[in-house]
């Protein structure tokens, strides 16, 4: 792992004070910075929207004089006071004339008596209306998408006290017009209408074109961002409205680019002088942490020797402080140390052997559980044995009748001709002192071992080097050994240890499958008792209806046994009985189909996944097998040859059926097949 050194940290949080403060110090002038500029940027727009309106309000003014003097011509009045409307109309049509000179889509009409003069054809259906209620009237209106004047001016005659007629004068704003208050501003202008819809802008694309932009409502007074299309940068603008007209709005806006602009320099002088100053601050700082950390360096150097192994490392430190009493309790807790590790070492080691014994002991267990078959466990459990103690051969012999026979052979190097048929008594050999003691017998010299008993293959016998005996016991009964040869240095105790250890959970499980086995199995016949008979029934039924699987059951007897006891006694029909036992087993499929002693001279046989059509062929190969097979009585009184016969009856299971109706069906098929004159199928 790759330390941080206290020195580090320490720099590192002098560093980040100083950057802290310093970024809050920054972040507070750039904020301060760019809020003055928008306070500059805000009162620039201010000042040009007041120049604006002053100058949409003159142009107003200079319309609504134009007005007044066209009202108080003398032509137009006295052809008022004639009332004649055609004189009327052709010095409008002059005044029209002098002003579409100047302005194309001028022009001057007067309404009298709810009716309209006017001289341009193409305004005739224009609508002027005139306010009584008011003498004057000046505004800007939209017409056609284009801003005008809108002047309503009295005319007087003589000394009347109300107006004769009312000149209306319709005069568009020029076309430069915003364009030159924009130049004379410095700054953009917009209008929109009420609902704030884009109407005129001098903001240009890179044609020359005035750009058409989607316009938000935003607060009047206040500045904000207006996107402008093709351009980089938003517009800063401020809304107020058209003058003398609440439902039209000037939009006053500069290119924020200069605001930015002014940002980045700023950004770029106060991160330059934010750099000087960490690289001072960085200099000052490590001298600082330097000194502070060096006796700590010093205590670190001891923790990374001690670390590596070197116990003897002693940290010396004259700081008369803190630090001085941890190096001194540091080099009292390393002579501790020291002294600790070695109890450890002893201990992990023991905790390993335990940990080794029990994972061997896991998987003779495991072995125990998956392998039924004696045999295959035998050699499964002495393939684990030799593998946990790392011996080139060995062997198991069970104890049989006071004689140790050997059951199965394994080596790991090459093959030495270890036979599986050696027998030794009780008490001969290592393994006979093993098994007759009921302890373990470790022997690392056989040539020096009186009570070796040396093979009858002297090349066996040069290759025997050393051999560790462990006895099978169980509640103090010894049933058999476990023979260990040629372990490569030496065996050990923990070898010893580990063997007796292994050879008491085989000893245990061996044990009770000899228990197992005397428990249902039947002393006379071998094959499985009727206790057991009724167990496996109830199985194969269960499991018959779960997996709608065929299940059949035979059931037979032997023909006029009783003859047997009569005439030859009772040691001819245990014989008898013990061969058609046999028999019928060896017929059977093995490991599928078992066969019980249901009582006295009657046999069952349950045939797991075989109809009734099955059950019967297996029937009948039973059968023969018997009639064809002969009884030797050899031995006893009656020497002769007799020969069995037997009936079988055969019933099938289905899910109506119950135990008791399966059974008696096959019965009821046997006492026919007897009544139908005995050796057949029913």
């Amino acid at each position: 792992m790759k330390l941080i050194r206290i020195r580090h940290k320490l720099l590192a949080l002098l560093l980040g004070i100083n950057i802290t403060l310093l970024g809050v110090s920054l972040y507070f002038s750039l904020n301060n910075s760019g809020t003055q500029l928008r306070h500059v940027m805000l009162k620039e727009l201010r000042n040009s929207a007041g120049i604006t309106s002053a100058l949409l309000k003159n142009s107003l003014n200079e319309a609504f004089a134009t007005a007044k003097i066209i009202a108080k011509f003398p032509g137009l009045m006295d052809a008022l006071r004639k009332n004649d409307q055609k004189l009327a109309i052709d010095l409008l049509a002059q005044l029209d004339k002098e002003l579409k000179q100047e302005y194309s889509s001028a022009w001057v009409g007067i309404f009298r008596n709810g009716r309209c003069w006017i001289s341009d054809p193409a305004n005739q259906e224009e609508k002027i209306s005139a306010e009584p209620s008011k003498s004057f009237i000046q505004r800007i209106d939209l017409q056609d998408d284009q801003l005008m004047f809108h002047i309503q001016a009295p005319i007087y005659l003589e000394s009347d006290l109300t107006p004769a007629a009312f000149l209306v004068l319709r005069q568009p704003l020029k076309n430069d017009f915003l364009d030159n208050v924009s130049e004379l501003t410095g700054n953009n202008v917009t209008i929109a209408n009420s609902r704030m819809e884009f109407i005129t802008t001098t903001i240009r694309d890179q044609e020359g074109l005035r750009v058409k932009m989607r316009i938000e409502q935003k607060s009047l007074d206040t500045m904000y961002e207006l996107e402008t299309p093709g351009e980089a940068y938003p517009q800063l603008a401020l809304t107020q409205k058209m003058p003398e007209r609440d439902d039209f709005f000037l939009i006053i806006s500069k290119s924020a680019s200069a605001l930015y602009e002014n940002l980045a320099a700023n950004q770029l002088f106060f991160g330059q002088l934010s750099v000087i100053i960490i690289i001072l601050t960085f200099l000052i700082a490590t001298l600082i942490a330097r000194q502070f950390t060096r006796p700590i360096d010093s205590l670190v150097q001891g923790v990374t020797a001690v670390s590596k192994g070197d116990l003897d490392y002693r940290v010396t430190a004259d700081t008369r402080d803190e630090i001085e009493f941890l190096a001194s309790e540091f080099n009292i807790m390393a002579g501790k140390l020291k002294e600790k590790i070695g109890d450890l070492v002893s201990t992990n080691l023991k905790l390993d052997q335990k940990n080794r014994e029990l994972a061997y002991i896991n998987r003779a267990n495991h072995a125990i559980i998956n392998y039924p078959d004696v045999s295959q466990l035998l050699s499964k459990i002495l393939e684990i044995v030799i593998e946990a103690i790392g011996c080139e051969h060995g062997s198991i012999m069970l104890l049989e009748e006071n004689l140790l026979r050997t059951k199965v052979v394994k080596w790991t190097g090459r093959e030495i001709g270890l036979s599986e048929n050696i027998v030794l008594q009780k008490n001969q050999g290592i393994a006979g002192r093993a098994v007759e003691t009921g302890e373990a017998v470790l022997v690392n010299d056989v040539s020096e071992c009186d009570f070796f008993r040396p093979y009858e293959d002297q090349e066996l016998n040069s290759n025997c080097r050393n051999m560790l005996c462990v006895p099978l016991t169980v509640e103090n009964l010894t049933i058999g050994v476990i023979n260990l040869l040629n372990k490569k240095d030496r065996f050990s105790i923990e070898d010893q240890k580990l063997g007796l250890s292994l050879a008491g959970e085989v000893a245990i499980a061996l044990r009770n499958r000899q228990l197992y086995e005397l428990a249902i199995t039947d002393g006379l016949t071998g094959i499985y008792i009727h206790r057991y008979f009724q167990a496996r029934l109830d199985e194969e039924m269960f499991r018959s209806r779960r997996f709608n699987t065929p299940l059949s059951l035979i059931m037979f007897d032997i023909d006029h046994f009783k003859n047997f006891n009569d005439r030859y006694g009772h040691q001819i029909g245990d014989i008898v009985l013990r061969h058609v036992a046999h028999t019928a087993k060896a017929a059977i499929r093995q490991e599928i189909d078992f066969i019980s002693r249901y009582g006295g001279e009657e046999f069952a046989v349950v045939c797991p996944g075989t109809p009734y059509d099955g059950a019967v062929k297996l029937a009948e190969r039973i059968r023969f097998s018997i009639e064809t097979s002969a009884v030797s009585s050899a031995g006893l009184q009656h020497s002769e040859t007799l020969k069995v016969t037997c009936s079988f009856g055969v019933s099938s299971f289905t899910e109506k059926l119950s135990k008791k109706e399966l059974i008696e069906l096959a019965d009821s098929a046997l006492y026919k097949a007897k009544e139908a004159g005995r050796n057949r199928v029913c």
